[in-house]
């Protein structure tokens, strides 16, 4: 947690909401084991079979992750994570932390992100290009950001290139860009790439190529599954495991935000974040169905701008604000389905 604290206090100053600044010093200190007696049973219980899930949800779900796997790392919990599922933003973080990429190390790359500039579209992506491929294609064009610092920056995340390399077994979903939107689930091959599919989010980011000379592309994950369940659920029951499965999601909800979204990138990206919790919705009624187990945390974030690199900081206290609470004894007793 030292570290955690060295982190946040060595780069520039970020935006940060009043309330999380006064209680920063208490949101940071580090977690005592004995309130998370529960969790730790569920985690280290050899008849479980324990599976971390890193939801999407843009920059509150980067600094949001972050937060949950340094809450797993002071628990010492990690040695018992048995596999990392990440879709999207999760997809990134989940991806450095299954390779072995500390928490501290995570946040600190994602607030430099915003001295990086990490959203590449200069006017020749958001206005030359467009403009050209309308009048020669007669169309719009596949996306107005190319993701090339998103791909630098996950990169130095990453301690390995393969997912055979990874310290804990990784998976990575996304959607075939084959005008179906099939589900795919990356869980061999380089890491790099399957993250980017991941992330790549449709209309705005430009589509991932096959790297393997396939006819078809790949975009965001999120619009068929924003957080990892049903297809641990599935993967869980085709492996014929007898452990019982115990998932831990996080989960990132806008849409009880107030503010009405402003310009096309805000008002497609609502549109889109509003059918993609439908769908979550009704994945996580089935799931309820099911024999296993899964604890879902999801923080209160009171200003979750998608492309807002400024408050990285505040998302990841009031992130670990809430999930200390969530998956402490009495959070787990209160909040979860505890079957």
């Amino acid at each position: 947690m030292a570290l955690i604290r060295q982190r946040l206090g060595s780069v520039r100053p970020q935006c940060v909401d009043a309330e999380l600044a006064a209680g920063r010093s208490e949101i940071l200190q580090p977690v005592a084991p004995a309130n998370y007696r529960v969790l730790t049973a569920l985690a280290t219980n050899p008849d479980n079979y324990f599976v971390l899930s890193c939801g999407g949800g843009s920059a509150p779900a980067l600094a949001g992750n972050a937060a949950l796997t340094a809450i797993l790392e002071e628990l010492d919990l990690r040695r018992h994570v048995r596999e990392i599922w990440g879709t999207s933003a999760g997809a990134i973080v989940g991806g450095g932390w299954a390779t072995g990429t500390p928490a501290p190390r995570m946040l600190e790359l994602l607030i430099d992100m915003h001295r990086s500039g990490i959203v590449d579209c200069s006017r020749w992506d958001l206005f030359g290009w467009p403009m050209l491929q309308t009048l020669l294609r007669r169309r719009l064009p596949e996306g107005f950001i190319p993701g090339r610092h998103f791909r630098d920056y996950t990169q130095r995340g990453l301690r390995v290139a393969t997912f055979a390399d990874c310290e804990i077994p990784f998976r990575a979903i996304a959607c075939r860009d084959d005008g179906s939107a099939r589900k795919v689930v990356f869980r061999d091959g380089p890491l790099i790439n399957a993250i980017m599919a991941s992330i790549c989010l449709p209309g705005i980011m430009r589509p991932v190529p096959d790297w393997s000379g396939g006819e078809f592309g790949y975009f965001d994950g999120g619009v068929l599954e924003k957080t990892p369940l049903a297809s641990i659920i599935e993967d869980h029951a085709r492996q014929l495991r007898r452990q019982r499965l115990v998932v831990l999601c996080s989960h990132f909800n806008y849409r009880d935000k107030t503010s009405p979204p402003r310009g096309f990138m805000q008002r497609f990206l609502a549109s889109n974040n509003l059918m993609e919790g439908l769908v979550w919705d009704a994945q996580l009624e089935r799931a309820r169905q099911g024999a296993g187990k899964f604890l879902v945390v999801s923080p209160e974030i009171r200003h979750g701008a998608y492309f807002d690199f400024s408050r990285i900081e505040e998302y990841y206290l009031a992130a670990r604000r809430d999930f200390t609470h969530q998956l402490s004894n009495a959070g787990m007793a209160a909040r979860f389905d505890a079957r």
